[in-house]
């Protein structure tokens, strides 16, 4: 199993599964990094729009994949 990265809206109805999902990679053996953001819906995305609590979660993200290795500065 690769690595996780999840990312979702507080108020989106999918997000009230993730934490299943996270202890279930987890038990797995998985590496897995879980951010939900309060007060958010679905499809946030990198719209200019998006309230400033999630619009840090593409720094997040390459924060996670520069940790891991899988992505390298030059």
């Amino acid at each position: 199993m690769p690595p996780v990265f999840m990312a979702a809206g507080g108020d989106d109805n999918v997000s009230a599964a993730y934490p299943e999902i996270y202890r279930e990679l987890k038990d797995a053996g998985a590496s897995v990094e879980l951010h939900i953001y309060a007060g958010v819906g679905h499809g946030f995305g990198l719209q200019p729009t998006s309230p400033l609590s999630v619009s840090g979660w593409p720094d997040r993200l390459w924060e996670w994949l520069f940790d891991r290795g899988l992505l390298t500065k030059k």
